[in-house]
């Protein structure tokens, strides 16, 4: 028979040691399972996180590395615009495209209400008969289509996750409040073609831009012409009749 090999006093210290960690575990834990291991610490404090999730709350159209900065002021050690991204992810604060929105007062809410109960048994056969017109502005450079904003899942049409839609030089070509629109040439005009029945007014709720379905052709016909990348006037016009 084979002499076995002899343990060393180290091993043999170890084999105590293992026994006794091992031993207590288990009287402590009822259980051989290791602790679980606290793990890398974090670089940002609990304080620190809910400065980046306030400042966000505070400010919807501010940018991750716009927030990184404003933290960063205050540490001797930065931290990275990731790390702050992440922490707005975990309060399930993510970058979305903001919801346009006409500025409304409670009458506009009011009269826009009214408006769509008197119309909410319409067929398709009588909107079929409706004539939508609009207006809408078109530019060279620069758009004003998209706003980012960091909001939650549920936050969607709160107002500070929205961009209020101001009607100022352009409107509806519908009734309004736009002086061009209610001039007593217009009214003249439409109140004999309604006399003699070929043009019907339809009552129009003002600040309600949103309402009509032009409103996404002049959004697609944008596109598709700052996709060409106009460089004058002239060219933009070009543009605009081929689409």
């Amino acid at each position: 028979m084979a002499k076995r090999r002899q343990l060393t006093v180290e091993q043999r210290s170890a084999i105590c040691t293992l026994r006794v960690e091992g031993y207590t575990r288990h009287r402590e834990t009822n259980s051989n399972q290791d602790r679980k291991r606290s793990g890398r610490p974090k670089s940002t404090t609990i304080a620190e996180d809910n400065f980046i999730i306030v400042t966000s709350k505070r400010n919807r159209r501010l940018t991750a590395p716009a927030i990184t900065a404003a933290l960063n002021e205050s540490r001797q050690t930065p931290v990275s615009t990731s790390t702050v991204k992440g922490r707005l992810l975990s309060a399930e604060l993510r970058g979305c495209v903001a919801v346009k929105k006409p500025k409304l007062t409670a009458r506009h809410k009011q009269n826009r209400l009214k408006w769509a109960k008197h119309h909410i048994n319409w067929s398709i056969k009588k909107w079929n008969k409706v004539f939508w017109t609009d207006e809408s502005k078109f530019e060279i450079y620069g758009s004003n289509r998209r706003v980012f904003v960091r909001r939650q899942k549920q936050e969607r049409t709160i107002e500070v996750c929205m961009v209020p839609m101001v009607w100022g030089c352009f409107g509806n070509k519908r009734p309004d409040n736009d002086p061009k629109h209610s001039s007593k040439l217009r009214k003249t005009y439409l109140l004999e073609k309604k006399r003699d029945r070929t043009i019907e007014i339809t009552d129009w709720p003002s600040q309600s831009p949103d309402f009509p379905p032009i409103e996404l052709v002049w959004d697609e016909l944008d596109r598709r012409v700052k996709s060409r990348s106009p460089t004058s006037a002239k060219q933009l016009w070009q543009y605009l009749e081929e689409e």
